[in-house]
């Protein structure tokens, strides 16, 4: 062995990398059994490695000679009663490696039944764990939680389960330096909530004395926001809306005096987000638009809506409070998706006023549309938009429906001069006729990369032999043309693909 790797400091030094390598492969934890075995020196480090990431207390229990074969994954249906309990010297088996843990997930109850109240230990299992991941359905299993909290946890994600407050709470009073906390749905069948448990949810968190930088869960009510709006440590608020029973959930909603709440600071948050996925009511979108217009966010950086099975009014609702959305001038991330009904979409506004009410938004940077819906972009809305995005590095606007788009090439490479670091591109262009001359123009794009062409339809072998030459002599940085569109037009655009990449190949040989 080197000489070198004989100083603990520069062992320690090395192993801390391994920390940033995925152990959850087996192949991965072999080998670092197989080197904590080499020499005593490499023991310890890797062991540490080894036992720092536990998806269950699986590991743990199978370090107890007696319950191993109990877990075999043979063994069908085991139940546990006073027999299976630890005795003393069993007790210290399963205490071997649990100083090494730093992150723990707890999904399995019935592993949890091995720990009952006469465990020969009345503290922390876990005194140096960062990590814990709680999702135990089973309400008796609740006071478990207090095994797996020692005053150093700085990240907790808790399922949402029956009385999840109460767990809230607890995690609040033994965790002082927690970071971060996310309560999230752990399944379809147990995301509904009682509307009274949304209230006393929303209290929980306000009796929380902690300095949170991030946290995820549900949509509070007006007393629970004005608390977060104070918090100054909070960085990261998402609210999950995402429950399986909108109506239920707008019940709970409208009782709350929204109308009253009074402007909300949230001085240092950065990034915002919005989510619900699922089916919601009408109320839903109200409220977050309501929220959006009365909070200032003067820092706010990123911003997502992530929100279907709504209808369109009330999308359209939260695109309009954007415009009027009082963090304009420092945002630079918006990401936006909405899967909605087509039949809803057919008969929408204007669909043009969509793209405009995001032109206020001077700062932006990275700017993801994904609303199935037809945007209609021509030469004259894409130059507007670019010239009110000076700072705009990635553009994403999906476009699902196969219609001839109204964007030209012409319009593209004009709007994309005023754009110079744009690394990533997503539009539908009209590729069916191509009206831009190659010798007349010798403009090059310095930063595009990644060209998506939605659904653009190529009509003829010629037509992709000039977005080839098009392509290669205006993005000389693009290496691949993608786009989304039926087995008969991937042809044609395959063909664009060769061709770039045969001239890209004859332009570096001669370059050599």
């Amino acid at each position: 062995m080197h000489q070198a790797l004989r100083i603990s400091e520069i062992l320690v030094e090395i192993f801390s990398h391994l920390s940033h390598i995925p152990l959850n492969t087996s192949l991965s934890r072999k080998s670092l059994a197989a080197l904590a075995r080499t020499c005593k020196s490499f023991c310890d480090p890797a062991m540490d490695q080894l036992w720092s990431v536990l998806d269950n207390i699986g590991p743990l229990l199978n370090c107890v000679t007696r319950i191993r074969p109990m877990l075999s994954p043979y063994t069908v249906g085991f139940r546990i009663d006073d027999s299976d309990l630890f005795s003393q010297d069993e007790a210290q088996q399963f205490l071997r490696h649990v100083p090494r843990v730093r992150s723990l997930s707890v999904h399995d109850s019935r592993l949890l039944g091995f720990l009952k109240s006469d465990f020969h230990i009345k503290t922390c299992l876990l005194p140096r764990l960062l990590t814990l991941s709680w999702n135990v359905l089973f309400h008796k299993y609740r006071d478990f939680i207090s095994l797996f909290l020692p005053p150093t946890l700085r990240h907790c994600h808790l399922g949402i389960t029956p009385q999840v407050h109460s767990i809230v709470k607890y995690v609040a009073a033994h965790c002082p330096v927690l970071e971060s906390l996310y309560i999230v749905p752990t399944c379809e069948d147990f995301t509904y909530m009682e509307p009274d448990e949304f209230s006393k949810l929303s209290d929980a968190v306000r009796s929380c004395t902690l300095q949170l930088v991030e946290l995820c869960c549900p949509l509070l009510d007006p007393a629970g926001w004005k608390y977060l709006s104070n918090l100054p440590t909070l960085a990261t608020l998402t609210m999950n809306a995402d429950l399986q029973d909108g109506v239920r959930y707008d019940s709970f909603a409208s009782l709350c005096g929204w109308d009253d709440l009074n402007v909300t600071p949230f001085l240092n948050l950065t990034t915002l987000s919005f989510r619900m996925t699922h089916k919601s009511g009408t109320l839903t979108p109200r409220i977050i638009a309501t929220l959006l217009q009365l909070s200032e966010f003067p820092s706010l950086k990123e911003f997502e809506l992530c929100f279907g099975g709504m209808p369109w009014k009330g999308a359209d609702s939260l695109f309009h409070a954007l415009s009027r959305f009082k963090a304009y001038r420092t945002l630079e991330r918006i990401t936006v998706s909405f899967h909605g009904p087509p039949t809803v979409l057919e008969h929408s506004g204007n669909p043009l006023l969509m793209i405009r009410q995001f032109f206020c938004f001077t700062q932006l940077r990275y700017l993801r549309l994904a609303v199935h819906r037809p945007t209609h972009l021509d030469d004259a809305l894409f130059l507007e938009a670019m010239s009110s995005w000076p700072h705009i590095e990635s553009l994403e606007l999906q476009d699902p429906y196969p219609c001839t788009p109204t964007l030209t090439f012409r319009g593209l490479f004009a709007a994309l001069r005023l754009c110079p670091h744009l690394h990533t591109l997503q539009v539908s262009v009209n590729s069916v006729n191509i009206d831009v001359d190659r010798e007349a123009e010798s403009f090059q794009h310095p930063s595009l990369q990644n060209l998506h062409l939605c659904s653009s339809r190529i009509k003829s072998a010629k037509i992709s032999n000039d977005i080839a030459l098009l392509v290669f002599s205006r993005l000389p940085r693009v290496c691949e043309v993608r786009c989304e569109c039926t087995s008969g037009g991937w042809s044609l655009w395959a063909k664009v693909n060769r061709r770039l990449s045969s001239l890209k190949y004859t332009r570096s040989r001669e370059l050599s």
